[in-house]
């Protein structure tokens, strides 16, 4: 069962933890970045690897999600986190070509592919330990 690990929200330019975040439907709606995810094996090489790319230093996450499949992830799909419900918009995040790992070794890292972003559709209340619900 997937489960919220931790919880990001970036706030007056600055990146902080919270226990809990309410989710709002807003300006975000039909934006394939809405909010984001990353599986915790993707976090923990986004703090561990030893060659950091561009991710390693500009990507963060809203939501940490433990023993999540990702390759069971869909378009599309609902997922109910806490009291509200999220739509899947985009599955990976995009490497950029200027990426010293891609310069140096001609692959990425596999962080983008630990990273998926969805859409609100459903205000709700998300705290640490949730459960993340597939619909």
């Amino acid at each position: 069962m997937a489960i919220i690990e931790k919880i990001f929200f970036k706030e007056d330019g600055i990146w902080s933890e919270y226990a809990n975040l309410t989710l709002i439907v807003s300006k975000f709606k039909g934006s394939k970045r809405g909010i984001s995810f990353i599986s915790f094996e993707g976090y923990k090489r986004l703090t561990d690897d030893e060659i950091k790319g561009f991710c390693h230093n500009r990507f963060n996450a809203n939501f940490v999600v433990n023993n999540i499949d990702m390759k069971g992830l869909a378009l599309g799909q609902l997922l109910q986190i806490g009291d509200s419900v999220v739509k899947i918009t985009k599955l990976e995040k995009d490497c950029l070509p200027d990426c010293p790992i891609i310069k140096d070794s001609g692959v990425s890292c596999a962080v983008n592919k630990q990273a998926f972003f969805a859409e609100i559709l459903k205000k709700g209340l998300v705290n640490k330990k949730d459960k993340i619900i597939l619909m």
